[in-house]
């Protein structure tokens, strides 16, 4: 986001563990300092993992927050 920088100390992440061992969820929420103050965009990732390897990731967030 041009003319935005990531405040790493207010941006946040929570994994979450599901009951399939080889599935998890993470839920990202990236704070950005700009002229304007503070603006937050929010992903949703879910990761299928297999041998040790990413073999599905969705990503979720709500592209009108991306301008």
């Amino acid at each position: 986001m041009a003319g935005l920088a990531v405040n790493e100390e207010k941006s946040r992440s929570v994994v979450h563990t599901t009951a399939d061992s080889n599935v998890f969820v993470v839920e990202i929420d990236t704070a950005f300092d700009g002229a304007v103050g503070i603006r937050f965009v929010s992903l949703l990732k879910i990761f299928r993992m297999r041998d040790g390897e990413v073999v599905l990731l969705r990503d979720y967030f709500s592209p009108d927050l991306v301008t």
